[in-house]
């Protein structure tokens, strides 16, 4: 397979690749399982800087979960990222799980690609960790999304949401 691929992109100075549909549709449920990711991922998204990691943590509040879901969001990036890692060096020695069957799934990759990550330097540059992200989770939103040409079919063709679900 070519790199020229439009699944492969540059972000962070490496090269990633998009997963199949079925992984990004994975990734994208996941992201939008629960508000408070939609949130933190959102605040870390806005900007290039290195307030990434406060904006998030204000996103996440400071209640008794706060920890705990401020570790499930970076989880569910973790997720992405190693989902996505096409570079080569390095290579990352979390292997893909063979299969997914719940977000726990996911979440526990997740966990276990930040941790390697963090000890690879990769979470010392919150502007890499930015970028990244950014780029990984636009990417992983658009291919889910329906294509702005499908969209005008079915709107040409009169067809309702519901109509074209079956």
């Amino acid at each position: 397979m070519s790199r020229k691929n439009s699944r492969y992109f540059d972000a962070g100075g490496l090269t990633w690749r998009l997963p199949r549909a079925s992984r990004c549709g994975m990734l994208y449920s996941l992201l939008f399982s629960d508000p408070f990711f939609v949130s933190a991922v959102s605040a870390g998204l806005e900007g290039d800087d290195d307030d990434a990691k406060d904006r998030i943590k204000e996103a996440v509040g400071t209640g008794p979960d706060a920890a705990f879901k401020l570790a499930a969001s970076e989880n569910a990036t973790g997720a992405a990222i190693g989902l996505c890692w096409a570079a080569s060096p390095p290579r990352l020695r979390t292997k893909k799980p063979a299969r997914m069957e719940s977000s726990e799934d996911l979440l526990r990759y997740g966990d276990e690609v930040m941790e390697e990550l963090d000890d690879l330097g990769y979470l010392d540059d919150p502007n890499w960790q930015t970028e990244v992200t950014s780029e990984i989770w636009s990417r992983v939103m658009k291919s889910t999304m329906p294509s702005e040409d499908k969209i005008k079919a079915l709107v040409g063709n009169g067809l309702s949401p519901e109509a074209t679900a079956t």
